[in-house]
């Protein structure tokens, strides 16, 4: 049988799970900043249709509005 201390039974039950999701946090945290898009690349723009008003990105020439899905142009 293994013999196992106070400190390292409460250490393998109790502060290893912290840990790790500790670093579980940190990890989704980094990858989550990392995937939204930045402000100055968009812009607001309304619905000519439903009149919505919705973030479009500057490069794009066809937007979709979210709401009731018309196709809006831009030049």
């Amino acid at each position: 049988m293994i013999s196992v201390g106070v400190t390292t039974f409460f250490f393998i039950i109790v502060a290893l799970p912290v840990i790790v999701i500790f670093f579980s946090w940190l990890y989704v945290e980094y990858t989550h900043k990392t995937k939204q898009t930045k402000p100055e690349s968009q812009i607001i723009t309304r619905c000519e249709i439903c009149q919505f008003p919705f973030l479009h990105d500057k490069d794009d020439e066809i937007s979709k509005c979210p709401r009731c899905g018309s196709y809006l142009e831009f030049k």
